[in-house]
């Protein structure tokens, strides 16, 4: 949203109107509105130069808006233009000093639209403030506003006409160039370029031989960088005969208040060319509250300039209170949101300012400066402004966009020098640029420095800065290409030094164990912040399944065939053989691999015991275990030593079932066994007293 601010310095129109002839004015004349029938004559003593400083009655005129018409005559008894301008008489107040409470503004005649806003009551309004002005077309228009007082008045409207340029967000603009005028002669303007800058005071003779002497109208304006005009600034003028005043000088000036001209006080000085008038000027006559000081001055011509006016606020005095000067604080050009403070450790009567000034926020070249004194009664003083040039103080200030780079890179700068107007950049590689904002490619490991020089050339001021671009290598990662692998699977290695890892898997390890299909994928960083990824895709083969039955017991002299199944490429068992099966009479562990088609294999092995067993029911020598009923249905009763161990074998070899006998007899629930035979092995101690050790013990019952 594009906002236009409006600084508005007063808010009341005293007019003076300024008549000039060659002749004598004797004599002019005024009405209200149509009322010319009604004129007021006034005769006066013949003057060169008349300056109506003079209350004119009203008393006959209703309160509201009205139109004041004046005009002179000379002692030709011709008339000058007549001078117009509208005026409100306001209803009376209690207050003898009005405050203003209200203010509101619209633009060109879209009063239906005003913006009406309250201050709290006070007799001066200093409006700073961001006016919108979203709702407006790009192009030129008209800003009025107007100021309520606490009778219900009105001020009159004070117009004036703004731009609204397009392109979004503005920029603060320069003067480059200015052009003026005289009266309605635009074809013969004069044009002129300066500079740029952001406040221009213009001090120069213009050339005015074409003009006859008397009254004329000077207008002016100014083009900022962006190619745009500023409204045109307008000023009457007089031209007096007489030929070219080689060296003119002042030597009188004269001032008054408000509309006291005939207490004016005339004071003559030494001729000279440039007055600084600093002296005291008594109001002790003025009432408490706003009122206007006119000034103007005289040369040696008996030529008065234009009066000066200007508001100044008079305070109630408190005698019990020794006014005085308890701080300042200043800013440059229109930049009044950054105000410098000061607070005096000691208040004064009369301070001269001759302190350093922060200058360290403001660019090189001219600008205007504006001071303010703060009293013992809070009140600030009026603001004094004073043109002033500052010299380059050149800072080279950049950044980048990127201070690490990955291998190799693009760089982006952006130039932040203060004061400069001349750049040069130096690259370690040899290269420089005096672009601005150059860029710059990288493309070699390492640190590489970037030296900015930035230098003013007005006052030849440089300074530079070096910063560092650093390129750093990125991690190098490689889990291996696509794979069918026979389980169990394999590792994945992603380790670089210094780095972090991320898995598909979540993992953060650098080594992981891809045991299942699929794809696999790991993100690996460094401390730079550079990062690699590898990915890899997996299949499994089917691994072979090979069982050779669970660990078993033989009687001595028997044997037992040790069967790793059939359709494998190839077997290895631990005796050597390379056969699908192998037949065992020795107690021992004996083991197998088998490999499949795919190449995968698989290993088994089993533990063979020997006991020297005879028989179905009760071999000789094993008549401590009784093992009954023989075949047995739902429950087979064991008997034997304590803590003996029991297993029963299904006919594959395979356990059924084990216990630890904690008693002489053991009941155990078969009624889910399937119908066959059976084997029950037993791990038996101390079964003779005269020997240590165990014995096992094999039995068999059939299950019906």
């Amino acid at each position: 949203m594009r906002r236009i601010t409006v600084f508005l310095f007063c808010i009341f129109i005293f007019p003076a109107i300024t008549l000039f002839a060659q002749n004598k004015i004797n004599n002019y004349e005024y009405w209200f509105d149509n009322n010319y029938a009604g004129k007021t004559d006034v005769n006066i003593t013949p003057v060169d130069e008349l300056d109506i400083n003079a209350a004119l009655a009203t008393s006959g005129v209703s309160v509201g808006l009205h139109m004041v018409h004046i005009r002179a005559r000379d002692n030709n008894n011709h008339y000058s233009t007549t001078l117009s301008q509208f005026f409100q008489k306001l209803p009376s107040s209690i207050s003898s000093t009005k405050q203003i409470v209200a203010y509101e503004y619209w633009f060109d005649t879209d009063y239906a639209s005003k913006v009406y806003s309250t201050v709290s009551p006070q007799s001066t309004v200093l409006l700073i403030s961001n006016l919108d002005a979203s709702s407006l077309q790009s192009g030129l228009h008209a800003f009025h506003i107007r100021f309520k007082d606490d009778g219900g008045g009105w001020s009159t409207i004070e117009s004036q006409f703004i731009q609204k340029v397009s392109g979004g967000t503005t920029v603060v603009g320069k003067i480059k160039a200015y052009e003026y005028w005289f009266d309605n002669d635009y074809a013969n303007k004069k044009d002129s370029t300066v500079a740029p800058q952001s406040a221009l005071q213009l001090i120069s003779d213009l050339d005015a031989t074409a003009l006859p002497a008397g009254l004329h109208v000077f207008h002016i304006r100014f083009k900022d960088d962006g190619d745009t005009w500023s409204s045109v600034l307008s000023q009457f003028i007089q031209k007096v005969s007489g030929g070219t005043l080689t060296e003119n000088k002042i030597n009188a000036y004269e001032y008054w208040f408000d509309d006291n001209y005939s207490g004016k006080v005339f004071q003559t000085v030494t001729a000279q060319s440039e007055l600084q008038l600093m002296a005291p000027l008594s109001a002790q006559s003025l009432s408490n509250g706003l009122h206007v000081f006119h000034l103007r001055f005289r040369d040696i011509g008996n030529s008065w300039s234009a009066a000066a006016s200007s508001f100044f606020q008079k305070f109630e005095q408190n005698p019990a209170i020794t006014n005085l000067i308890t701080g300042y604080r200043y800013w440059f050009d229109m930049a009044d949101s950054v105000m410098y403070n000061t607070q005096l450790t000691t208040p004064v009567d009369l301070y001269t300012l001759n302190n350093p000034l922060d200058l360290s926020g403001i660019h090189k070249g001219n600008h205007i400066i504006h001071f303010q004194f703060l009293d013992t009664l809070k009140n600030w003083s009026c603001v004094t402004s004073d043109s002033m040039y500052k010299y380059p103080t050149v800072h080279a200030d950049f950044t980048q966009n990127n201070s690490i780079l990955c291998d190799s890179g693009l760089v982006a700068f952006t130039n932040n020098s203060f004061d400069a107007d001349t750049f040069k950049w130096v690259f370690d590689d040899g290269t420089t640029s005096n672009l601005v904002n150059p860029t710059h490619f990288f493309n070699t490991y390492g640190t590489h420095a970037v030296k900015l020089i930035a230098m003013d050339t007005t006052e030849s001021v440089k300074d530079s800065l070096t910063l560092d671009v650093y390129v750093a290598h990125s991690p190098v990662v490689n889990i291996g290409s696509d794979t069918t692998v026979c389980p169990p699977g394999i590792a994945l290695n992603a380790w670089n030094p210094n780095c972090t890892y991320l898995w598909s898997n979540s993992s953060t390890d650098s080594l992981i164990h891809a045991n299942s299909a699929g794809q696999y994928y790991v993100m690996v960083i460094n401390q730079y912040g550079c990062s690699a990824s590898d990915s890899i895709n997996i299949l499994f083969n089917p691994a072979p399944i090979v069982n050779i039955g669970n660990d078993t017991t033989i009687c001595t002299g028997s044997s037992i065939i040790l069967n790793a199944g059939s359709g494998f490429a190839s077997y290895d068992w631990s005796t050597g053989a390379t056969s699908q099966t192998i037949t065992v009479d020795t107690s021992g562990v004996y083991s197998v691999e088998v490999i499949n088609s795919y190449g995968c294999s698989a290993i088994d092995s089993i533990h063979v015991f020997l006991d020297p067993c005879t028989g179905t029911n009760n071999p000789a020598g094993n008549n401590f275990v009784n093992v009954y009923p023989n075949p047995a249905h739902d429950r087979l009763t064991i008997e034997a030593p304590q803590n003996s161990v029991i297993e029963i074998f299904n006919i594959a070899g395979q356990i059924i079932k084990s216990v630890v006998q904690n008693d002489d007899k053991t009941i155990i629930d078969i009624s889910d066994f399937l119908g066959g035979m059976y084997f029950v092995k037993l791990v038996v101690s101390g079964v003779e007293p005269a020997k240590t050790g165990s014995r096992i013990v094999m039995k068999k019952f059939i299950k019906q």
